[in-house]
């Protein structure tokens, strides 16, 4: 039985190539010479160290430059707040976000209900399975739901 699968994991071998890049370029920036900043990975954490406000805001230019250029989503980013590390220094963890949440897994469930296709749906801890009988069952669509693609959270 075919199935549609929606699900949100990041590579964390291309995450770490991306921070090996910008480790790279901190350490050849004029304007990071003798700075102590650094860019860690920890799981599914990254922590940023920084000696101002300034160079922070780099680094997460930075972060989100290379994490582009090797097809990571920056969207799947969370900045938490900054907190003072010793001196004037600044540290921040940024979470990376895998899986599909719940309150996301629920609207993409309804609308799919909604949209009065023959499939069945269920939503796993981190994404989300739609069995259908055959595979064009998730071509064909609607007039009525095509006008409203443009609003719904995943293009099907």
């Amino acid at each position: 039985m075919p199935s549609f699968d929606i699900v949100s994991k990041l590579d964390l071998s291309e995450v770490d190539n991306a921070l090996a890049g910008i480790n790279r370029e901190i350490a050849t920036r004029f304007d990071f010479k003798g700075s102590k900043c650094s860019l860690t990975r920890e799981e599914s954490a990254l922590t940023v160290l920084a000696d101002d406000e300034l160079k922070l805001k780099q680094m997460h230019e930075l972060l989100k430059v290379y994490l582009t250029r090797r097809k990571v989503d920056a969207a799947a980013l969370e900045f938490k707040p900054p907190e003072k590390a010793a001196g004037s220094a600044q540290r921040q963890t940024v979470v990376l976000k895998q899986g599909i949440d719940k309150e996301l897994a629920k609207r993409l469930l309804r609308e799919l209900k909604d949209s009065k296709l023959k499939v069945r749906a269920a939503s796993r801890a981190t994404s989300c399975a739609f069995p259908a009988r055959s595979a064009t069952t998730f071509r064909r669509r609607s007039p009525s739901s095509a006008a409203s693609r443009s609003s719904s959270p995943c293009n099907m």
